[in-house]
């Protein structure tokens, strides 16, 4: 089967986005996840919970981020089957 240039060049411009989007969405995940991680890090050794201390002891926008940071943690399971998968 014949597939014209422009085709083929629209085909490779979009896998070259959609693997653009997913590296995005991946750092930006695993960013936020980190910054959670360094949170419980200062609850577990200096009882000081920083996002509680920023906007309120589980006040809406405390849950909100705490909600953020949980989701992106599990988005972030995926990214096992990902890396195995590109080996």
């Amino acid at each position: 089967m014949y597939n014209p240039p422009s085709a083929r060049h629209t085909k490779t411009s979009m896998r070259k986005k959609e693997v653009y989007h997913m590296k995005w969405s991946d750092n930006t995940t695993l960013t936020i996840v980190i910054i959670g991680a360094i949170n419980w890090l200062l609850v577990g050794i200096f009882r000081f919970d920083l996002v509680a201390f920023l906007f309120g002891n589980l006040s809406w926008l405390s849950r909100i981020i705490y909600t953020l940071v949980g989701l992106c943690g599990l988005y972030l399971i995926s990214l096992y089957g990902r890396v195995s998968h590109e080996k």
